[in-house]
């Protein structure tokens, strides 16, 4: 993923335009149908967990209030590569806010996840932070790398993961949102 992904939401945070390389990025990821149909749609659709759907509609309130452009970094791995990508907000006419997301680098994984390894559910299983990739591994009450989980066989080959938000991920988005004030 070379190209930048961006779209606009409007006041109501509907999805109301996407560039192609939010088509592309969709397709490379086995989601080239999603690519097609997000024009109209709430972005709230695609925030699944309320925990981060309450962090994102806070920072999108305090954007739209001050008029300011924030950045984050954020991680969206898949079973081969991690991602380490870089999310731009910023307010644009009418309310609208306009979001771009860049890659900033990509790592092989040392070992490749098998599909087997990470069973998405979504009312139960071990905490993985949405926003980091971490998962939290319980008995040893931290946030970790789901690849260091493995190597050190903290983990099982078979694991169902609930998404949460990770204490420090909540962190900084806090502090984002009390810059912006």
């Amino acid at each position: 993923m070379a190209s930048t992904l961006s779209y606009i939401i409007d006041i109501n945070d509907t999805i109301i335009s996407a560039n192609h390389g939010f088509g592309k990025f969709a397709s490379e990821n086995n989601a080239k149908d999603l690519a097609k149909s997000i024009i109209g749609e709430s972005i709230w659709k695609f925030i699944y967990f309320d925990e981060v759907h309450r962090l994102y509609q806070r920072l999108f309130k305090a954007i739209r209030k001050t008029d300011k452009e924030i950045a984050l970094n954020f991680r969206c791995d898949s079973h081969n590569v991690l991602r380490f990508m870089k999310m731009n907000i910023k307010p644009i006419g009418e309310n609208n806010l306009q979001i771009e997301t860049k890659l900033i680098r990509q790592v092989d994984r040392k070992k490749m996840l098998s599909r087997e390894i990470l069973y998405l559910g979504i009312h139960s299983g071990t905490p993985m932070c949405s926003h980091c990739n971490k998962i939290y591994i319980n008995d040893k009450g931290v946030w970790m790398e789901i690849d260091l989980a493995i190597d050190k066989n903290f983990i099982n080959r078979e694991l169902s993961v609930n998404f949460k938000i990770c204490d420090d991920c909540v962190n900084q988005f806090n502090c984002i949102i009390s810059e912006l004030r």
